[in-house]
């Protein structure tokens, strides 16, 4: 099924130059120069589509029709409904499309035809008072202009050449001017031409009166006094190749109302072909051929349907006719009569059965009633989808209207009493149309008419669905490639273009009348050599898909890069018939990349003194470093300076007064051995401590820088002994928390920086805003990571949201005197030489700052 769709589009799409000379004939009620100028558009039209052949337009009148079937002398005729019935059965002529009109700006698959007379005509008022008047139509051949009218009569028992004065005036608009001038009294013409003739100011509806206007056909927007018929059908000759006319069919369905074709016929396009049972009908009441003298019966409108069957069938009725000649022949043999009627009897019963099998042997439902409605025969499949739209299981003498689903009861009644009054109804019907299956009918409901009374009705039915599905698949695929981003040809094996979609006119500049028939080297640029096509060639030539980029050049002579896949395309017996290329346009990517590439050359050419140009900027960055470590140290330094005069200002004082002690014992006589010994104790005890300070001070700003494992605990309680005066001196509470086992692997002398330069900032926030019960709480918890997690906080107040971020950044300082290095450094060695990162945040009425190592 895919590869029947996919053969389909290709087909579609195909578009080459004319070989093949295709003749359409068409049928010209109003003259061979009217037909040529109405219908060359539709010749161009499938040019266009169809190069591979030069189809041409061949006028025929009337009585050339037949002549011109017989001698093959075309590949297709557009007839009038009588015609294609008469080809049909004579020549095996086939309807692939029926031409839908262009009305109002609706699409209609039906006419009628018009009688008419002068609006001053008095006498003339109804069908019987045309009885004894002068009559003119178009041809005893044109079904509009004549044959429907005439079967209208039939109904009134009024008979065209005995009860009425008639002439041919050969076309419709002639017709129209015998009656207007007085030639005749009366005519007829088919719908749409007295409009048409007022459109172009030739006659005024005014004077005209439509005679027996049809009232139950109210929808139909043109004047009419007949039912409607089906219209005219675009046929095939036997001897016409399927494939050409499988094209042909494809690209009539294709053609919109708007196209040039479409709008200079004056049609809507074209649709499914219709069903001419009506026509076969209206030709076996008037007897004239191909239904010369035959009788109107269910049972020949089974076999118009089904004409192989039919043979089958008049292959019976011949032998029921010799049995009844035989039992004639023998009636006077009185001891015959039982077994001749027997024998007719079982004959009968014989051909039943033989209709019934060919009523089943096909896929259409196929059923009749009689005139109340009630089932007289119908097929399996007919009572399989009565059995599975509403469950009934179906039997004869039913009621049409009583097994019909409730939801289609009001349209069924509709069709029911349009059939009472003579009408058929031909459509294609859609049933769960919003699921996502829905099914397609064409559904024809036909009355059934003996002596001009309706007698009872048959329905014919046939599934399109299947057909309906692959028409929506080819849609599909059409507006794909027709939609595609990417540039799409189509050629045939030896090159020759025979389809390109918009995006390749839009990339390359051309039309598509420009490049079909043309080659693809048209695009050439002259950057691929002759080796370079001739692997392409082989390549799909050889079955294989193409792939690689093509410089190319446009109309305009602008280059273009694409990337191009090209692949041939195979029938189904595996032989190639034609290529496909499908190009995505890459110039942007390949200017890219140039562009990338003359960076790259850039690069290259910075990268040979890149080394020195780096060792220079590192020796740049170090030196700055080794500033801002210096000054760093410098202000940690002066820093640790001021704690340590706070911390000698209490010895200092205790050896003064020690001091002023020995002076005073002096000058009252109380300096003893002991005494003084115990001074200088005093003394020394003071001192002693003061050398440690020093030795505190020089252990701490020693640069080692060997790696070794320190207690964090121990390291922050010899810091806190720095500050112990200061933290004092403000009342600043301590708080610890630290684990024991909080230990790190690293320059112990760099960490205790980091705490004491987050200390300072600490007591210089405390003391310059002054808080209540000021504090500061150091922590460390080692987390599951086994990394130790240490907090520093503080009620010294918060620092504004717009400046945390910038609180690391060199020389940035929330200090009237401060540096702006002592965060900045520790986010240094917490981060380089210890392997960690520290982060800051406000917390209530404070700060926090946490180190991670």
């Amino acid at each position: 099924m895919k590869k029947s769709i996919l053969l389909l589009l290709l087909l579609f799409l195909l578009s080459i130059l004319a070989a093949e000379t295709v003749e359409i004939g068409i049928l010209a009620t109003e003259g061979k120069a009217e037909c040529i100028e109405r219908w060359c558009g539709l010749a161009k039209y499938l040019n266009d589509r169809l190069p591979q052949y030069e189809f041409q337009i061949i006028p025929i009148d009337y009585a050339s029709v037949e002549k011109i079937a017989k001698t093959k002398n075309v590949d297709f005729l557009l007839i009038n409904p009588y015609y294609y019935v008469l080809m049909e059965e004579k020549y095996q002529a086939t309807r692939l499309a029926t031409v839908e009109t262009n009305i109002k700006g609706k699409p209609y698959n039906e006419y009628a035809g018009v009688i008419f007379c002068r609006a001053d005509n008095q006498q003339i008022n109804s069908l019987t008072d045309i009885k004894g008047k002068s009559f003119s139509a178009v041809s005893p051949q044109s079904f509009g202009g004549y044959l429907i009218t005439r079967y209208l009569f039939s109904k009134f028992k009024i008979n065209t050449s005995k009860d009425l004065k008639i002439s041919f005036a050969g076309s419709h608009r002639a017709v129209v001017y015998e009656v207007m001038s007085g030639k005749s009294e009366a005519g007829s013409v088919r719908s749409g031409v007295l409009e048409r003739m007022a459109a172009d100011k030739l006659v005024d509806l005014d004077d005209i009166k439509i005679i027996s206007e049809e009232k139950d056909c109210s929808d139909f927007p043109l004047l009419h006094s007949t039912c409607l018929f089906p219209e005219w059908p675009l046929a095939k000759l036997q001897h016409t190749s399927k494939d050409i006319a499988k094209q042909v069919t494809i690209e009539l369905f294709e053609m919109s109302s708007e196209s040039a074709a479409a709008k200079q016929a004056g049609i809507w396009g074209w649709t499914f072909p219709s069903n001419y049972q009506p026509v076969h009908q209206v030709l076996q009441n008037l007897q004239i051929a191909p239904y010369e003298k035959q009788d109107i019966s269910i049972l020949n409108l089974i076999i118009q349907q089904h004409l192989a069957e039919a043979i089958v069938i008049i292959i019976f009725i011949i032998a029921v006719a010799f049995l009844v000649v035989k039992l004639l022949s023998i009636r006077t043999k009185q001891k015959l009569e039982t077994a001749v009627v027997e024998q007719v009897r079982n004959d009968l019963q014989s051909s039943q059965a033989n209709l019934q099998a060919l009523i089943e042997s096909t896929d259409d439902v196929i059923v009749s009633f009689d005139r109340e409605g009630k089932l007289l025969t119908f097929n399996n499949k007919f009572a399989e989808v009565v059995k599975k739209s509403s469950g009934l299981d179906i039997k004869p003498g039913m009621d049409l209207l009583k097994i019909t689903p409730p939801d289609q009861k009001k349209f069924w009644e509709s069709v029911y009493k349009r059939a009472l009054n003579g009408k058929r109804f031909s459509e294609v019907m859609a049933y769960h149309k919003d699921s996502a299956n829905p099914h397609y009918y064409h559904i024809t409901f036909n009355p059934i008419i003996e002596d001009g009374k309706v007698v009872g009705f048959t329905e014919f039915s046939r599934d399109l669905s299947e057909l309906k599905k692959t028409e929506n698949e080819l849609r599909k695929m059409y507006m794909a490639v027709e939609q595609g981003a990417n540039a799409i040809i189509i050629t045939d094996t030896e090159g020759k273009i025979e389809f390109v979609n918009p995006k390749f006119c839009e990339l390359t500049g051309y039309s598509r009348e420009e490049v079909i028939g043309k080659n693809p080297n048209i695009l050439k640029s002259g950057n691929q050599d002759r080796n370079f096509y001739q692997n392409m060639w082989d390549t799909i030539k050889a079955g294989k898909n193409w792939h690689g980029e093509l410089l190319n050049k446009k109309k305009n002579g602008e280059f273009y890069w694409e990337w191009a896949t090209i692949a041939p395309i195979k029938n189904e017996d595996g032989e190639i018939i034609n290529f496909i290329a499908i190009n995505e346009d890459i110039t942007k990517r390949k200017q890219a990349q140039q562009q990338l590439q003359e960076a790259n050359q850039k690069l290259r050419e910075l990268s040979a003194n890149l080394e020195e140009k780096v060792d220079k900027a590192v020796a740049e960055i170090q030196e700055k470093e080794h500033m801002l470590i210096a000054q760093s140290r410098q202000a940690a330094m002066g820093e640790m300076i001021a704690n340590i005069a706070h911390q000698w200002r209490q010895p200092l004082s205790a050896v003064a007064a020690i001091v002023q002690d020995i002076e005073d014992a002096y000058e009252f006589d109380e300096l003893d051995t002991e005494y003084l010994e115990n001074s200088v104790k005093k003394t020394m005890e003071q001192i002693q401590y003061m050398s440690q300070t020093i030795d505190d001070f020089r252990n701490f700003f020693n640069p080692n820088k060997s790696k070794q494992k320190f207690n964090i605990r121990e390291k922050i309680e010899k810091i806190l002994t720095f500050l112990n005066s200061s933290v004092k001196q403000y009342n600043i509470k301590i708080d610890l928390e630290i684990d024991e086992n909080c230990t790190c692997h690293g320059y112990p002398n760099e960490f205790s920086q980091v705490v004491l330069n987050i200390l300072n900032n600490a007591k210089d926030a405390i003391k310059e805003n002054k808080p209540e019960n000021p504090f500061i709480k150091i922590s460390c918890k080692v987390n599951s990571e086994g990394k130790n997690i240490i907090k520093i906080s503080n009620n010294g107040g918060k620092i504004p949201e717009d400046k945390i971020e910038k609180i690391f950044q060199p020389y940035f300082t929330t200090k009237k005197d401060g540096t702006g290095l002592g965060l900045y450094m520790s986010k240094m060695i917490v981060e380089r030489n210890l392997k960690g990162r520290i982060e800051l945040q406000n917390i209530e009425n404070g700060v926090e700052f946490k180190i991670e190592i």
